[in-house]
């Protein structure tokens, strides 16, 4: 979240690529294989979920560039698929277990809905890439995952459309009282997908 920061209209992932010396679509890529790459594995492969937003994942960086990232908070917001491989190891019995195809809004709608989608109008803004050129490039980066890996299509991040999960609803009507009771999702109209080839990518999210 913190690449979201502004201060006297220069921001944070200006100067980060300044430093980094790697061209914008270099270094979007890097963070593409870098960070969404290894949020999907743990998904499809291992039916692991984590909540992926600005607060739960931290950027690695060496020399500006990134090369990695950190996760946390597993309080609550780190799930399991109840057909994952690891459902027989003793952790799993302490993780909220859902359907495989949920986990995937763990990555699409807590880090794409929640931080890429005003990462990408950031850069647009400031002139520095496009968000078709943004989402192109991880869809690239996603495309090449698929290609070495068998991936459960029910935890597909290229679909047409995603559900679009109503959050802030839901913690109106339970609070935000941390001992509150988890809800299911309330859904609204559904997302059109910006790594598909030609979506609208301006209101995709």
């Amino acid at each position: 979240a913190g690449l979201l920061i502004e201060n006297n209209e220069v921001s944070l992932i200006e100067k980060i690529l300044n430093y980094s010396k790697l061209e914008v679509k270099e270094w979007i890529q890097m963070y593409a294989d870098n960070v969404i790459i290894p949020l999907y594995h743990l998904q499809v492969y291992h039916g692991i979920g984590l909540v992926a937003h600005g607060q739960n994942t931290i950027l690695k960086l060496e020399n500006h560039k990134p090369v990695g990232v950190i996760i946390k908070d597993f309080h609550g917001d780190l799930r399991i698929a109840n057909d994952s491989r690891h459902q027989s190891h003793k952790v799993a019995s302490y993780l909220d277990s859902l359907p495989s195809e949920y986990l995937i809004h763990d990555l699409y709608t807590a880090h794409f809905v929640t931080t890429l989608r005003y990462f990408s109008r950031l850069l647009e803004k400031k002139n520095i890439l496009s968000e078709r050129d943004f989402y192109q490039i991880i869809s690239k980066s996603v495309q090449e995952y698929l290609d070495a890996h068998t991936v459960q299509a029910k935890v597909n991040l290229t679909k047409e459309e995603f559900e679009k999960v109503l959050v802030n609803k839901v913690r109106f009507l339970m609070g935000y009282d941390e001992t509150a009771s988890r809800l299911k999702p309330m859904l609204g109209h559904a997302i059109k997908n910006p790594l598909r080839k030609g979506a609208h990518y301006e209101s995709s999210l």
